[in-house]
């Protein structure tokens, strides 16, 4: 993960709200991208990404930098 990706988990982790546009920005076309290859339906595409979101922020506390960096 870029030192960018991991700067903007760890503030979602301590709670920064800003930081979920900015995840948004960095990570959304790569999670639509994903959906897309998976889902058809353009509908179930954008609430599979909104959840995918959704449960980033709901975990973001259990985010460990120096898991996700090994």
């Amino acid at each position: 993960m870029t030192d960018e990706g991991a700067e903007i988990l760890s503030r979602i982790a301590s709670g920064d709200q800003r930081a979920v546009s900015a995840c948004l920005d960095f990570f959304g076309p790569l999670v639509e991208m994903l959906a897309r290859r998976v889902l058809v339906n353009r509908s179930e595409t954008e609430d599979a990404v909104s959840e995918v979101f959704a449960e980033v922020w709901r975990s973001a506390g259990r985010y460990d930098p120096s898991v996700a960096s090994s």
